[in-house]
C-alpha cells in the first residue's frame, strides 16, 4: 500500500514536472520568435510599441498600444496622456507616422533603409525621430534623432541614397539642429 502511494505522488510530480519544462520550452521558443521578428521584419507600429518610455515619456508603453490599435481600428486615435493632456497619432503606415503628442510637441517617425550589406543592430533599417516643439510652424525648434530598431542612438548610419536624401530634404525644410550638436554647444 504504502509503495502504491509513493508510485502515485512520483506519477503526479512527473506530470507536472513534464507540464513545467513544456511551458518553459514554449515560452522560450515564442521569446526566440518574438526577437527575430523585431529584428528582421520592421513595422514602424512595433517599433513604436516597443520604444522605450525615456525617449518620450509623456506616453506610457499601454498608451502607445492604444493608439496603435484606434487606428488599425479605424476609430480616431486619441489618449489621455501621463500629464493629463490630449496625444493623437495622426497617421501610421508600415514605415512611418506622426503623432501630436501635445499642443507644443509633434512626433514624426520615419524607417529608413540602409546601403546593402550594411547592419545596425542586427537590422537593415534605422528609425528617424523628428521631434518639433513650438506651436507655430514659423518659429519650431527641432530635432532629429536616428536609433537602432532596438532603440539604441546611433550617430553615423550609412542609409541608401534615396533615404539621405529624404533626410537631407527634411533638414532643409525644418531647420533641423543635430541633437548631438545643440548638446555639444551647451
Amino acid at each position: 500500500m504504502k509503495s502504491r502511494i509513493i508510485g502515485i505522488k512520483r506519477r503526479r510530480w512527473l506530470i507536472v514536472m513534464s507540464f513545467i519544462i513544456c511551458h518553459l520550452s514554449f515560452s522560450i521558443g515564442a521569446r526566440a520568435q518574438t526577437d527575430s521578428v523585431a529584428v528582421s521584419d520592421n513595422l514602424l507600429r512595433d517599433l513604436f510599441i516597443s520604444m522605450p518610455d525615456s525617449l518620450l515619456p509623456t506616453l506610457s508603453n499601454n498608451h502607445r498600444l492604444d493608439l496603435v490599435d484606434y487606428i488599425e481600428s479605424g476609430m480616431k486615435a486619441e489618449v489621455k496622456n501621463r500629464f493629463e493632456g490630449q496625444s493623437e497619432l495622426l497617421y501610421l503606415t508600415d514605415d512611418s507616422l506622426s503623432l501630436q503628442v501635445s499642443n507644443g510637441l509633434t512626433v514624426d517617425m520615419l524607417l529608413l533603409p540602409l546601403q546593402e550589406g550594411a547592419v545596425v543592430d542586427s537590422c537593415s533599417q534605422v528609425v528617424c525621430m523628428v521631434e518639433r516643439f513650438g506651436t507655430s510652424p514659423d518659429n519650431q525648434e527641432c530635432y532629429v534623432s536616428l536609433y537602432s530598431a532596438k532603440w539604441h542612438p546611433v550617430a553615423n548610419a550609412p542609409l541608401i541614397p534615396a533615404a539621405q536624401q529624404k533626410l537631407n530634404r527634411l533638414k532643409l525644410s525644418t531647420k533641423i539642429k543635430w541633437r548631438q550638436l545643440v548638446i555639444k554647444e551647451n
